[in-house]
C-alpha cells in the first residue's frame, strides 16, 4: 500500500502538481494553521481520500485530482494568514517609526 500511495503523489509535471509543491505546501499550511478552525476537518477529508485511493487501483496520479482544491485552498488559507500578518507586522512597524521621531 506504501508504494501505491508513493506512485499516487510523487512529484508529476502538470497538470498534476500534487507532488511537485501542492501537496509539500498543503502539509505546512495544515501543520502552521492547525488551530484554525476547519482545517482539522479538511485533514481528515484528505486523509479519508488518501485511505480510499490507497485501497483502490488507479494509475499516473490520475485520482489526485479531486484533492486538489482542498489543498490549494490550504495552501490560500496560508498564504492569506502571511499576507495578515505581514500587513499587522508592517502597520506597527509604522506606527513606532512615527512615535520615535523626533519633534
Amino acid at each position: 500500500m506504501g508504494m501505491h500511495m508513493w506512485q499516487e503523489v510523487k512529484p508529476r509535471r502538470l497538470p498534476y502538481p500534487t507532488g511537485a509543491w501542492l501537496l509539500p505546501l498543503a502539509a505546512i499550511s495544515a501543520v502552521c494553521l492547525r488551530r484554525s478552525s476547519g482545517v482539522g476537518v479538511i485533514v481528515l477529508m484528505m486523509a479519508a481520500n488518501m485511505l480510499g485511493i490507497a485501497l483502490t487501483w488507479s494509475a499516473r496520479g490520475q485520482f489526485m485530482a479531486p484533492v486538489q482544491p482542498m489543498l490549494a485552498a490550504l495552501v490560500g488559507a496560508m498564504a492569506a494568514a502571511l499576507a495578515r500578518t505581514a500587513i499587522a507586522l508592517a502597520c506597527r512597524l509604522r506606527r513606532g517609526g512615527a512615535l520615535d521621531a523626533p519633534t
